[in-house]
């Protein structure tokens, strides 16, 4: 679904008009977006294939790895939600195995001195807000510029900056973006009760769709 689908339907969810000043494309927009990202950060708690990636680092590329203390530079794509887990594999042809991660960094294009990841429920989640350019990471033992490291990591969709813009999550989550969208949008309607029936909408289908979820979603609320 296109984002200007999106937009039509949370119209329709809202009844609406595309002409109501309150309920402009600009508005929807940061409506819809805020839902995806919401849905794509709690699908990454899952470790869902949909908001994961996988990235392998050629450690004899010199621009990847300095030394023991620099750490492995690994470049990641836009939206970095979080380091999954972390394996090294000595050569192409071997087993990889999970590494010691002694230090991991967040980084920009700029400063190399971003904020420490926390470790929590066995993920690595970023302490920062912000898209960084990737992390730098110190092991034990030090692979001294040998092998390879293979990173799986999430992340969040790109921003929908078009009306041809899709959201980057399965097709199976667009009613539940449309009601999460339509759902946030609807503090500026006058009518109580249709906000409650979105909200109520959206929770039950978000314990239907994503039932493991279910918790987090009746507790966090729709703003």
């Amino acid at each position: 679904m296109y984002l200007s689908d999106y937009r039509t339907q949370v119209r329709n969810a809202l009844d609406v008009s595309s002409t109501d000043d309150h309920f402009t494309d600009a508005y929807l927009n940061y409506c819809i977006q805020t839902e995806v990202r919401t849905l794509a950060t709690d699908m990454g708690r899952y470790e869902s294939e949909y908001v994961t990636n996988i990235k392998t680092v050629d450690l004899s590329v010199a621009t990847n790895y300095a030394d023991s203390f620099d750490g492995i530079k690994v470049y990641l794509t836009s939206g970095f939600n979080g380091i999954v887990n972390i394996r090294y594999q000595a050569t192409t042809a071997s087993t990889p195995e999970p590494v010691m991660v002694v230090s991991a960094v967040e980084f920009d294009a700029i400063m190399y001195e971003g904020s420490a990841l926390y470790r929590t429920n066995c993920d690595w989640v970023a302490s920062v807000t912000g898209d960084p350019t990737g992390i730098k990471i110190q092991l034990f033992p030090d692979p001294n510029g040998v092998g390879y490291l293979i990173l799986r990591y999430k992340f969040i969709p790109a921003t929908m900056s078009t009306d041809t813009s899709t959201s980057g999550l399965p097709a199976s989550l667009d009613d539940l973006i449309v009601l999460g969208a339509a759902s946030r949008a609807s503090v500026k309607s006058i009518e109580p009760d249709r906000i409650s029936k979105l909200q109520t909408d959206y929770l039950t289908l978000r314990q239907r769709i994503l039932p493991a979820m279910g918790e987090i979603g009746g507790s966090r609320g729709i703003l």
